[in-house]
């Protein structure tokens, strides 16, 4: 009894309203160009010599982070607290109800933000542009580990022309638990900083993360042809 009353309280203060969130979107991009780099400035960053993403590319990548030099973060279009937020059901659900089984990702009334961004996100121009959707959720786990809540920030990829959930999708964030004392609120339901990015012509999901045992930066691309995302530059972090 107190579990659901704890959902319920929860749920109504903090996103009773299916209202989307006003983008400005050059103040949104500035505010997240800055956090990344506060986030990064004091960081020793290096490649592991023996992991896939050691590449020239990655490299380059490393030099540029920091100061975002020719590294484009890209505003989302929309951002609400529910996948049945009108602006969502607008341009995803009400063209193609059944593209995303939205109860698998959670129960659909829990906790949620959702964010759309409109990109080249398989980098292919000749089919032009995809929506993101950047579903961010609560989760009870379980309950053996007690009275606790985890985060989860998936990324997925919609061709609504075709009314297609594209495959590949991407996991990011450090998985952050929250007691059941933990105020929930929609500015601590993402954990890190996590978007979409644009660097040397193509997009990809970025994700950065101020915890002591998790890799810095990373970036993951899409790659159509595999039908999957994998990350494909991971900075790690020396140990001082």
């Amino acid at each position: 009894m107190k579990k659901t009353l704890y959902y319920l309280i929860s749920y109504l203060v903090c996103f009773g309203s299916l209202q989307a969130e006003n983008i400005v979107p050059n103040s949104w991009v500035l505010e997240r160009e800055m956090t990344i780099k506060n986030i990064l400035k004091d960081k020793e960053l290096y490649i592991h010599p023996k992991t896939p993403t050691n590449t020239p590319f990655c490299h380059q990548l490393m030099k540029d982070v920091k100061d975002l030099n020719g590294i484009e973060i890209i505003a989302p279009k929309v951002i609400a607290n529910s996948l049945d937020a009108p602006e969502v059901k607008e341009i995803i659900f009400n063209h193609c109800p059944k593209i995303y089984n939205k109860n698998s990702a959670g129960k659909l009334d829990s906790p949620r933000k959702a964010i759309l961004y409109h990109v080249d996100i398989d980098n292919n121009l000749d089919n032009g542009t995809e929506w993101v959707l950047g579903d961010h959720y609560i989760l009870p786990i379980m309950p053996s580990w007690g009275r606790e809540l985890v985060v989860y920030n998936r990324y997925v990829y919609f061709n609504i022309n075709k009314c297609k959930q594209l495959s590949g999708s991407a996991s990011v964030g450090a998985s952050q638990r929250y007691g059941y004392k933990t105020k929930l609120s929609k500015n601590n339901l993402d954990t890190g900083i996590h978007g979409v990015l644009k660097y040397r012509n193509k997009f990809y999901i970025y994700d950065v993360i101020d915890e002591e045992k998790v890799d810095p930066f990373g970036i993951r691309e899409f790659f159509p042809s595999k039908n999957k995302t994998k990350s494909v530059c991971v900075l790690k972090k020396h140990n001082k």
